[in-house]
């Protein structure tokens, strides 16, 4: 019985690990673009070095 319920809660415990790999990636790419359009804007405008 313990050993059903162990595994019950693993594999409701897999899929939201599954959900927030989703989410994460999701995130990433939006974080990958936001830096790319970043990149671009500051090599349009150069900043001196400090």
């Amino acid at each position: 019985m313990a050993v059903e319920a162990h595994w019950g809660i693993s594999d409701s415990k897999l899929r939201g690990m599954r959900l927030l790999l989703l989410c994460n990636h999701e995130l990433v790419e939006w974080q990958v673009s936001m830096l790319d359009s970043a990149k671009q804007a500051l090599s349009e405008e150069p900043v001196p070095h400090q």
